[in-house]
């Protein structure tokens, strides 16, 4: 007896985040995204410190592609308290999502607002000094009560970042990142 032809399933393409980032306080924070938004998607953190360039972004999204219709996004999350690094970074391909003067700032946007320049020294010193979880903040590390209060307050960290000129002291676009990410949340469960 002849077997039927099996139907294929459709392949749907492969979305990937590939996040450039400068230190490890930005790769354990992109680390923690990865683990919560539980998904198809992978978010890749590259910290590559201020060694950014096109062709390493380039090599960087052809490692992660398999096949054509693979989709791969590319951010670029760094300080923006060295203006020298500022205008090299500013020609790199990639969305910039860069925290000004630091990504403290995006931290403490999770407790309260923030309106008035401030230092890289006097945002960290700011964001300790903000609630109990922050008060034993070191740069490079988060523990589980800091990622759970990230996690917990992300929408209105979002809406305070967005009331913020971007590129000015203080702003940050790390915001662009988790919208993405939940915009393609939403389009892969969408029948």
């Amino acid at each position: 007896m002849p077997r039927g032809r099996e139907e294929r399933t459709s392949k749907k393409m492969k979305q990937a985040f590939l996040v450039f980032c400068e230190g490890f306080t930005e790769e354990c924070y992109v680390q923690e995204l990865r683990q919560r938004y539980r998904s198809p998607i992978k978010i890749v953190p590259i910290r590559q410190g201020q060694d950014i360039s096109n062709a390493l972004i380039a090599r960087e999204v052809k490692k992660e592609k398999v096949s054509i219709s693979d989709h791969i996004e590319t951010f670029l999350m760094y300080d923006q308290d060295v203006p020298e690094f500022n205008s090299r970074l500013e020609k790199c391909n990639g969305t910039k999502i860069c925290s000004n003067p630091c990504i403290e700032l995006w931290f403490l946007l999770h407790s309260r607002e923030q309106k008035s320049s401030l230092s890289s020294a006097e945002c960290v010193k700011t964001l300790q000094n903000s609630t109990g979880e922050w008060s034993q903040y070191k740069k490079g590390m988060l523990t589980a009560t800091q990622k759970n209060m990230l996690w917990d307050n992300r929408s209105v960290a979002m809406e305070r970042a967005k009331s913020l000129i971007e590129g000015k002291n203080p702003s940050t676009g790390v915001y662009k990142l988790l919208e993405a990410v939940e915009q393609s949340l939403l389009s892969n469960n969408t029948p």
